[in-house]
């Protein structure tokens, strides 16, 4: 799925700075200030990502006690959850015309598609099977997993295929465990040990994208930190991360849920 944030075009004016300066010191980098003060890291940019899904946490948990699923019949919609998603909407849309505004839109676009997750997995935990909840915990898992992973040394430079297969295994390891854990103590199974063949197929094909996806975004992000792009940028990168996050479920939503009706 392409991301409208991170992509070829992203780093390209500091892209082309580089290629000035490199002009300018007579065909050789332009020195880089020690320890790239005031520039963006790839290391920065994931700790920002993994502050943003905290956030998305927090307020997702927010968004599923907000639900009152004790009624009978299917829960309804907090009144609240529209205009939630129009301003997540505005939010996004802004950032992309105006990048640099990410460094304060990232943690409240964070907040706020969190409270929306969570008010859509309640909603449809008992009429789509617990789809959404599954789909939100592949996602964040896989992102979860790609933040840990680079902070090990010899996985910064693996090959995108490895890096794939680690966070598509890891991430169904870390799901996996989960459902363990809930079934003993009681709690109900997810979406792919209650339906099947058919739940078996559409988490293996979640997993896969959303690990791609996440390599492919990590690479446009080690791009920016090798052209020395600014420090703010590292706030840019965040949010385009977290815009794969939580624009791949909702995509995904829409394509399996005649399946569940």
């Amino acid at each position: 799925m392409a991301n409208f944030a991170l992509n070829n075009q992203t780093f390209a004016g500091d892209r082309a700075l580089r290629a000035d300066s490199a002009v300018a010191y007579g065909g050789q980098d332009a020195p880089v200030a020690p320890g790239r003060a005031g520039l963006m890291t790839v290391g920065g940019t994931l700790a920002r990502s993994f502050a943003l899904l905290l956030v998305l946490g927090a307020a997702g948990y927010g968004g599923w006690s907000a639900v009152d699923r004790s009624g009978p019949g299917h829960p309804a919609t907090p009144g609240w959850a529209w205009p939630t998603l129009g301003a997540a909407v505005v939010l996004v849309v802004l950032t992309l015309v105006v990048p640099r505004a990410a460094v304060g839109t990232a943690v409240l676009l964070a907040g706020l598609e969190g409270a929306l997750f969570g008010v859509a997995s309640a909603v449809t935990y008992d009429r789509w099977d617990g789809i959404v909840v599954h789909l939100i915990g592949l996602v964040v898992a896989v992102h979860l997993f790609g933040v840990l992973l680079h902070s090990a040394r010899s996985v910064r430079s693996a090959p995108t295929a490895q890096m794939v297969v680690a966070l598509v295994v890891l991430a169904l390891a870390g799901v996996s465990l989960v459902d363990f854990v809930v079934h003993r103590v009681g709690g109900d199974v997810t979406y792919m040990s209650r339906t099947g063949p058919f739940g078996v197929v559409v988490t293996l094909a979640v997993v896969a994208a959303a690990a791609a996806n996440f390599v492919v975004d990590l690479r446009v992000v080690q791009e920016g930190a090798l052209v020395a792009a600014p420090r703010w940028k590292e706030w840019y990168g965040a949010f385009g991360l977290l815009l794969t996050l939580v624009l791949l479920p909702e995509v995904l939503v829409t394509l399996v849920r005649g399946r569940t009706r």
